[in-house]
């Protein structure tokens, strides 16, 4: 037989992991139509220094919005 506790209060990380989650995945599509969008734009053009990524839009978009988005929780 198992015995289990169910919690009534999510600590304060859990609840801004969950709100983390939340606005990353309201923001990812946004990011996502950037990169591509970028992407398209720069069809044909030469490649600039540092500019030579060829991986998956998918991670960029990614990588764009783990970047930006922990701004949102500063000052708290």
């Amino acid at each position: 037989m198992s015995e289990t506790t169910i919690r009534k209060h999510r600590s304060r990380h859990d609840r801004d992991r969950t709100e983390y989650s939340l606005y990353f995945a309201l923001a990812y599509p946004f990011f996502l139509m950037g990169t591509i969008a970028r992407k398209i734009s720069r069809i044909g053009r030469p490649q600039g220094v540092g500019a030579n990524r060829s991986g998956s839009i998918f991670a960029e978009a990614a990588e764009m919005a783990h970047s930006v988005l922990p701004w949102m929780f500063m000052g708290r």
